[in-house]
Formats: C-alpha cells, sequence, structure tokens
C-alpha cells in the first residue's frame, strides 16, 4: 500500500516531540523556568571537575590556581583561586585546609560575575530574589573562627557594594549578612548543632517575597533563622564576583600576612545559586528536594 506525506527522519536521542523539554545534567536544573538556575558546580560530577570528555578525562585531583570548574547550567563557568599553599580533592570536594590567605587574597571557588549581574537586574518587575546554597563540612569546633571569617560571600557591606556574605563567627556560629544599603545589612545568626561540626550539612540563604533565610540542613536536623524580606539594595553590586571558601569580606582579624588558616579547615562539593524572580520556586521546596537527592547519592564525605 503507497504511502503519502512526507516521511519523518529521526536520529538516535532526538524526540519526534518537539515539544519535550531539553535533558538536565542535574535534577535541580530539570523543569525551571526562565533559566532560573544561573550557576550549579557538583565536584563529584567528572563533567563539573575535571571536565573534559570521557575518553581524555583526567581523575579529579587537587586544582591548580585558575582550574576550572563547569557550570552545570551550563550558563558561565567558574575558577579555582588561592594565593599560596594547595587545595586538594578529597571526598568529593574541595579540601581548603592548606590553602594559605591573608585579609586581601582569597581562596576557594570564584563565581563569575554574571550572576550577581543577573540577581541585580529585574525579571517580572522584581530584583534581588535568590537562593544561594552549597554543601560543605564544617570545621571542627576547635577549628572555628573567633571573630568574622567568610566562607562565601563577595564584598564586605561596610566599605563596599555587597550582596551577601556568609560567615564563622564566634562561639561556633554561622551569620548571614545581606547588604540593604550604604554600610547597613540585615544579620541573620544561627549555631549548628553539637554533631554539625566536622560533618557535610547544607547551608543556604535566601531573599524570597516572603522572607530572607539562613538554614543549616544535616542529619542533625534543620536549623533556620528567618526575617521580614526588607526592602532591595541600592548599591551597585552587580559587577561583584561571589567566592566560595574564603574570601575577603569578613576577615576575621587576619591583618596582611598570608597563612594558612586552621578554621578553613572545611570542605567543599557542590554548590548553586538561582535567581528566584526568574523561576518562581520556593526555596525551601527546592532545598528539601535536593538535599534528599545528595543523601541519596552519599558522595560527599
Amino acid at each position: 500500500m503507497a504511502t503519502t506525506g512526507v516521511p519523518i527522519i529521526t536520529a538516535p536521542g532526538i524526540p519526534a516531540d518537539a515539544s519535550r523539554p531539553l535533558p538536565s545534567r542535574d535534577p535541580l536544573l530539570a523543569g525551571v523556568a526562565n533559566s532560573g538556575v544561573r550557576f550549579l558546580a557538583d565536584l563529584a560530577f567528572p563533567w563539573c571537575y575535571p571536565g573534559g570528555e570521557p575518553a581524555n578525562r583526567p581523575a579529579a585531583g587537587a586544582p591548580g590556581n585558575g582550574a576550572v570548574v563547569r557550570d552545570i547550567a551550563e550558563q558561565a563557568n567558574a575558577s579555582v583561586a588561592f594565593s599560596g599553599g594547595t587545595i586538594a580533592y578529597a571526598g568529593g570536594g574541595f579540601d581548603l585546609s592548606n590553602a594559605q590567605v591573608s585579609s586581601t587574597l582569597q581562596a576557594g571557588i570564584v563565581l563569575p560575575a554574571s550572576i550577581l549581574a543577573d540577581i541585580s537586574t529585574a525579571f517580572g518587575g522584581k530584583a534581588q530574589r535568590f537562593l544561594f546554597a552549597m554543601y560543605l563540612k564544617l570545621p571542627l569546633l576547635a577549628d572555628w573562627a573567633a571573630g568574622n571569617l567568610s566562607i562565601a560571600g563577595d564584598k564586605i557591606f561596610s566599605s563596599a557594594p555587597s550582596l551577601i556574605a556568609v560567615n564563622e563567627a564566634g562561639g561556633g556560629t554561622l551569620n548571614l549578612r545581606r547588604q540593604s544599603g550604604a554600610g547597613t545589612a540585615d544579620s541573620l545568626t544561627l549555631t549548628p548543632n553539637v554533631g554539625d561540626y566536622g560533618t557535610v550539612v547544607q547551608l543556604a540563604v535566601w531573599r524570597s517575597d516572603t522572607g530572607i533565610g539562613l538554614r543549616l540542613r544535616s542529619p542533625n536536623g534543620t536549623l533556620l533563622q528567618a526575617a521580614a524580606v526588607g526592602a532591595d539594595n541600592n548599591q551597585a553590586f552587580g559587577t561583584n564576583t561571589m567566592t566560595l571558601g574564603y574570601c575577603t569580606a569578613f576577615t576575621g582579624g587576619l591583618g596582611g600576612a598570608v597563612t594558612t588558616l586552621p578554621a578553613l579547615r572545611l570542605r567543599i562539593y557542590r554548590a548553586f545559586m538561582e535567581n528566584l524572580a526568574r523561576s518562581g520556586r520556593d526555596p525551601v521546596a527546592v532545598l528539601d528536594a535536593d538535599y534528599t537527592r545528595q543523601q541519596a547519592r552519599a558522595l560527599f564525605s
């Protein structure tokens, strides 16, 4: 029997239904509207680090200065930076125990400037709505910084435009500063459970339509501090870069000397930044779903 019409030729792996969504390399990205996730790194995922095609991909090892950390969301890649010493690859992440830092030098993963540029720009009539999360091993309490020492963030709010700084703070606490204007910031502080020190945790901060949050989740439970959403920051932080690890926001009283910091005995495994104005997602729902997936993977130690 003769056929009519034009035959449709498809190649393996290409869906005949063009309306179907493209596959995602990570479940966090699945179905996210408007390219809402602006950066995602997972150091236990070889495509992200050390990168390269499977046929010639090297084994994951200690990163050199400038080593590329590929963005799984495919917006813009990050890079490794440290002023001396070494960053080791261990337990599925970067170990900063032997990285050297000073009050003017950093150590860790420097995210692309495009992230804060996007967060600072209005989308759908809203700006500065974001979710930032990272999985890390906290230092032991004995290695905790005595003063504010930033482990993620861009700049110090008191002297420069800034989005956020997440800090080790006195007494074994974690602190968030979210700049709200020139020299002023919202501040939230929580105290980890005793069992969280030296443990792999999910640490997150957000600013949504309903408020600001600082949250820590681990096998020991979930801790949350929250505040009102507040006003948009009127400072121009959109050209800043964020650093995961040690950044020069709060320096813990280092002075200018280059040193190896016992308080930096932490490991970084996975991190992402989402523009909530773009995605429209509930930050707590996103965090809980991702935490469940990472617990099932059991790749971070």
